[in-house]
């Protein structure tokens, strides 16, 4: 059996179609119960799931990010919008990057008393894999 390389790509450029990505004023300015993380995932990548009762982030990945020091300290049982960006990031990013490679990237996030910084960051992170995808398209 021979590998085609064409329908390999298009194979790629159609899944980058079926991506979405959450603009960062979809992401809630409160603190969420573990619950409402999942949930708030699930329903804005519910297209990227195989099949329908497949989870996008479940409470056992998000307690294992926590525990290799990826999402920063908890307050009470309660998510912020820091956590948000983090468990987004670590969702487009595990698809090509291993966990210890995320991780050293995560050294260098700002805290959350630089907000500011950490939502353009966000944002620069979307802009780029949008570009890089179109990139990829065009050649």
């Amino acid at each position: 059996m021979k590998i085609n390389t064409n329908d390999i790509l298009n194979s790629i450029l159609e899944s980058l179609d079926h991506v979405d990505y959450i603009r960062p004023e979809e992401i809630p300015n409160i603190d969420l119960y573990m619950d409402q993380v999942t949930t708030f995932m699930d329903e804005h990548f519910s297209s990227t799931k195989r099949y329908s009762e497949d989870k996008v982030l479940t409470k056992t990945m998000i307690n294992n990010y926590s525990k290799e020091g990826l999402l920063g300290p908890i307050k009470g049982k309660k998510y912020g919008r820091r956590h948000l960006i983090a468990m987004l990031m670590i969702y487009y990013l595990k698809q090509t990057l291993s966990i210890a490679d995320i991780k050293r990237l995560f050294e260098e996030l700002p805290g959350e008393e630089e907000q500011q910084k950490l939502n353009q960051l966000y944002a620069d992170f979307l802009t780029e894999r949008h570009r890089q995808g179109e990139a990829l398209r065009e050649r």
